[in-house]
């Protein structure tokens, strides 16, 4: 079981780095991270936008992603196994 959790936080983390990496091309090329407040609202922009196909919504345990994006900060959290949220702010990871 731990170890099961383990590779589900390490495949989060993994995902997650790719979706921060998508808001930073987004950033660089409309100087503006995607603004909302849903994860739903960020996969519509990405995709659109041809920056993401099939953008992840869900993390390693089945959980939806939370996004919180104004213009010039976001946060992207996983709620991890119920006892640890993993955090991405501005690209960096904060918490987990």
């Amino acid at each position: 079981m731990v170890l099961r959790n383990r590779a589900r936080v390490q495949a989060t983390r993994a995902e997650m780095l790719n979706i921060a990496t998508v808001i930073s091309l987004y950033d660089a090329d409309n100087d503006t991270f995607p603004v909302g407040a849903t994860i739903g609202g960020l996969e519509t922009v990405l995709e659109t936008g041809r920056y993401m196909e099939n953008c992840p919504t869900t993390d390693g345990w089945g959980n939806d992603y939370t996004y919180d994006g104004a213009a010039a900060t976001y946060t992207l959290t996983s709620e991890g196994d119920g006892t640890t949220e993993i955090v991405i702010t501005n690209g960096v990871f904060v918490g987990e």
